[in-house]
């Protein structure tokens, strides 16, 4: 204050009077404009006197508060009828979708030729409406059927998988590695993978409603080799002393290995103490290294020094009876000629065309046959590259090396001594 004197007596002369809010739920309450009582207790909003327009008139005491509590309820019991209303329309809608519920189980009975009681009390009848009683006990606990699915097909060739088909109860699903992850896979679909070598896929086998893997059944793993590496397994140098027939020779892995075969029925060979094999006089033999364990894909890499006749560089199977290879590819090498043979396990060779790529000249050098799965490369001294595809079952089925390769023969095929063979090296490929 400043000391003035303040006149009351005019209307709204009042010094201060004051409003309040009060939220009850969502609703807001405005109360005032009163006058704030003498003293230091709190205030009750719902006693307090409302300001009038004229100093020391009469005033009333409204209990606001109370009017408010009152206006709600009488909403409320306004509203009661509203609300018994959409209770009996749900029950109604509850009671319409249950009857439709019946008719469509009456229908689909019908259509089934019984009547199906879905329930956890046995039927009261045996037949309604004509019609057998099919009772589903709501008691009984459900018991999944186990289910073993198969692994997936593994083509480590081309770094790919090919999911099973008609496997009821189960979904395959990529869980790690190669690029797929998270993927649920469809039947019968093949997948390219990615990634750097060794390259770990995981599938795991998701059990369907209704059904559980079978005891024992987890993810399928596989680890997809480098389809490029190349890994000497063994080699000759034909190092050492002076024989004239290289039967029982033990290869001297003098190009590197780690297998030691020996040669068999290796008489059309000799070793002449220089590291060379030379071709003795015998009219024909085969000299073959067998090679354990067996690789499938294999290159077989030979230094010619002097190409003076014809013979065979022969990559075969292992022998179904003694003598007759289960299959094999062979490299037809002469002063004059190249080209490819193959046998497909049935006996005898068969011609395989000209293949596709340069034109491989004879003559003296590195020789190298690669056999990738179905496809045969041959490299000739000069670089030139010469490619077969042996997908043609009725020419070649790779079944018949399902074991791998197990012989290397160097096959002559005439009396003649000019032949001569600095090294031979053979290696797996891939896988």
């Amino acid at each position: 204050m400043t000391g003035a004197i303040i006149d009351t007596s005019s209307p709204d002369s009042f010094s201060h009077t004051y409003t309040a809010t009060a939220q009850i739920g969502e609703k807001a309450y405005a109360y005032g404009p009163f006058v704030v009582p003498a003293g230091s207790e709190p205030i009750d909003i719902d006693l307090t006197v409302p300001a009038g327009t004229v100093a020391g008139g009469a005033v009333s005491i409204s209990d606001s508060w109370s009017a408010s509590i009152l206006a709600a309820e009488e909403g409320a019991e306004a509203a009661g009828p509203a609300v018994l209303q959409a209770q009996a329309a749900a029950a109604e809608a509850a009671a319409s979708a249950a009857q439709a519920q019946a008719i469509a189980l009456s229908e689909v009975s019908e259509a089934q030729g019984a009547v199906f009681k879905v329930q956890s009390t046995p039927p009261e009848n045996a037949t309604e409406g004509g019609l057998p009683v099919v009772w589903i006990d709501t008691t009984e606990q459900f018991v999944p059927t186990p289910v073993n699915p198969p692994t997936l097909a593994w083509d480590d060739a081309l770094s790919r998988f090919t999911v099973p088909t008609g496997v009821i109860g189960v979904e395959y699903v990529w869980t790690s590695g190669g690029g797929g992850v998270g993927a649920t896979l469809m039947p019968g679909a093949t997948l390219s993978t990615s990634g750097a070598y060794p390259r770990t896929v995981t599938v795991t086998p998701v059990a369907k409603l209704g059904y559980v893997l079978a005891s024992g059944v987890v993810s399928f793993v596989h680890d997809f080799p480098d389809p490029s590496a190349v890994t000497v397994m063994t080699s000759d140098g034909f190092g050492g002393s002076a024989d004239p027939d290289i039967t029982g020779r033990v290869a001297d892995l003098g190009l590197g290995g780690t297998l030691t075969p020996s040669w068999v029925d290796a008489a059309a060979w000799n070793v002449d103490g220089a590291g060379r094999a030379v071709a003795s006089g015998v009219t024909s033999g085969i000299g073959r290294l067998v090679l354990a364990p067996a690789m499938r894909n294999l290159r077989v890499e030979l230094e010619v020094t002097t190409l003076a006749e014809d013979f065979d560089l022969s990559v075969r199977g292992p022998s179904r009876v003694e003598g007759k290879p289960l299959g094999y590819v062979e490299l037809a090498l002469g002063p004059s000629s190249v080209g490819l043979r193959v046998a497909n396990g049935a006996g005898g060779g068969a011609e395989v065309g000209p293949g596709s790529g340069a034109t491989l000249v004879p003559q003296a050098g590195l020789w190298v046959i690669q056999i990738y799965v179905t496809t045969v490369t041959i490299t000739d001294p000069a670089s030139h590259v010469r490619v077969w595809d042996l997908s043609d079952s009725t020419k070649f089925d790779p079944g018949s090396l399902r074991d791998g390769p197990r012989e290397i023969w160097m096959r002559k095929n005439s009396a003649g001594t000019g032949t001569v063979i600095d090294s031979i090296k053979m290696s797996k490929v891939g896988f």
